[in-house]
């Protein structure tokens, strides 16, 4: 094989090495910046489909006022038993989570540590409130804290039967659940 040919199959390899050294360096940060800026379209595109898929009814940005402040639920799920109060979250690191605390903390990458109110208070308190509100017992909210697949939880993510802290990967298989209890349609 003539010095050309091994020179210019050589430069070719290196190019693709590098090429796919870059690629692997690189990624993760791209879908990392993508999914921290679309998060909530990402959410509602699981949650259409699983609404679409199951003949759900879906309430998008629902907001009420109940006396001191608002509260926006970002997706109410109709199901055939049950409601499901969802509200998202973006992690952007690992959440330290107790559920008797009224605080959570994200820890990130930079060891900066963030003190968030705690996910599963949100709600709960949102399902008794839209529970007072609509006169439906609380017995058929089910509350979700839906958030982004990469992050990592540290704590009981299901404290009790009717609270959830979830990927949204996994949000159709704890609607799946409930519906499938033997229990009477409202």
């Amino acid at each position: 094989m003539p010095q050309q040919v091994r020179l210019t199959l050589w430069i070719v390899a290196a190019i693709f090495v590098f090429g796919g050294l870059l690629f692997w360096v690189i990624y993760p940060r791209i879908i990392h910046h993508i999914s921290k800026e679309n998060y909530k379209r990402q959410d509602y595109d699981v949650i259409a489909r699983l609404v679409r898929d199951n003949d759900y009814y879906l309430i998008n940005s629902f907001a009420f006022e109940t006396g001191s402040s608002p509260l926006v639920i970002d997706h109410l799920i109709g199901g055939d038993k049950y409601l499901y109060v969802v509200i998202d979250y973006y992690l952007p690191g690992t959440l330290e989570v107790d559920p008797r605390l009224k605080y959570a903390y994200i820890h990130t990458k930079g060891n900066e540590k963030l003190e968030i109110v705690n996910p599963f208070e949100m709600v709960r308190a949102a399902s008794e409130r839209l529970s007072t509100l609509s006169g439906i017992p609380s017995d058929y909210f089910v509350g979700i804290a839906l958030y982004n697949d990469d992050a990592v939880i540290l704590g009981n993510a299901h404290p009790s039967a009717d609270l959830y802290l979830c990927p949204s990967r996994k949000i159709g298989k704890i609607v799946r659940s409930y519906e499938n209890r033997a229990v009477e349609p409202f």
